[in-house]
């Protein structure tokens, strides 16, 4: 996936970085799987991964769209339910319906990037989306994924640590989304289509829930946000170029083997020795930069000019 031209767009809240942080760490990683052999032609669309079966109705998606929304609102790029949000959840929620569970993506290669020519440089050969081919779960990460999904009221015997003191019941997502959901209908004005709700309805919505089921439902938005699309959200890559992540770089890599030449070069727009060659997409402005260099000095850090 290559992108020269980086489009500028404008500040949202830092909520976006947070995000993508996130997602680096919540959303199930991709397994490996063995290599695929190659298929000729160009770059192939990768389609977002749907549920198995549909979990929630039409006004329960569009309550979470909405959700979605308040979270991650759209202005100069998408918000959170453009973002195909409600898909992923729709596809987590409902993962033990296929076997193997949609839990972790295969691998190596997705697809999105060629296979290498042999003086290293990108080739017309894309490999198949193996992240698409599920990997099977064992027997402690199927107990631990259904805990999480089911709950303890899901799962036979129930949570291995509900009687320790403090902790009770998990409550699964399935349970969390669907209070959330509860919850968020109960705010809807009266008389106003979910389709015409404001950008400040939606926002009231989100603040309607408790605490602990906001905090939920807001990680599941920032993972399918920023998540690879074949978790089901992601749309169209719209979050990772929301945050100006090319996604993933393999087979061609950034380092290219010349197999004509038995050595290494670097790929000139997204070189490993020096710094990158375009312009800052995003850069700081002075505020920000002040802010940080105040914060590095109160830590007893050294700001360079």
């Amino acid at each position: 996936m290559r992108r020269r031209n980086l489009p500028v767009m404008g500040r949202r809240e830092l909520l976006r970085w947070a995000g993508a942080a996130s997602a680096s760490t919540l959303v199930p990683a991709a397994g490996c799987s063995g290599s695929p052999a190659a298929t000729p032609g160009g770059a192939p669309t990768v389609a977002n991964t749907p549920a198995p079966q549909p979990h929630f109705s039409p006004e329960d998606a569009e309550i979470l769209n909405a959700l979605a929304d308040a979270v991650l609102p759209p202005d100069d790029a998408p918000g959170g339910s453009a973002l195909g949000v409600v898909s992923y959840i729709e596809t987590l929620l409902t993962a033990f319906d296929s076997s193997p569970p949609m839990i972790y993506a295969g691998g190596p290669y997705s697809g999105r990037e060629a296979t290498p020519a042999a003086d290293g440089t990108p080739s017309g050969t894309f490999p198949p989306d193996e992240f698409s081919n599920f990997l099977p779960l064992d027997r402690v990460q199927t107990k631990a994924w259904q805990l999480r999904i089911f709950g303890s009221a899901g799962v036979t015997g129930g949570g291995p640590n509900d009687a320790v003191a403090g902790v009770g019941p998990v409550v699964g997502l399935q349970e969390a989304v669907a209070t959330a959901i509860m919850l968020a209908k109960a705010a809807v004005p009266p008389n106003v289509a979910l389709a015409d709700l404001t950008q400040d309805e939606k926002t009231s919505m989100l603040n309607s829930l408790d605490k602990v089921t906001q905090a939920t439902l807001i990680e599941l938005v920032l993972e399918g946000a920023f998540t690879a699309p074949e978790y089901g959200g992601n749309t169209n890559q719209a979050g990772w170029k929301m945050v100006y992540f090319e996604g993933d770089s393999q087979p061609l890599g950034y380092s290219w083997y010349d197999t004509t030449k038995n050595a290494y070069a670097e790929d000139p727009e997204h070189p490993v020795s020096t710094e990158n060659p375009y312009p800052d997409p995003m850069p700081m402005d002075a505020a920000t930069e002040q802010l940080i260099g105040a914060v590095i000095s109160i830590l007893g850090g050294t700001v360079f000019k």
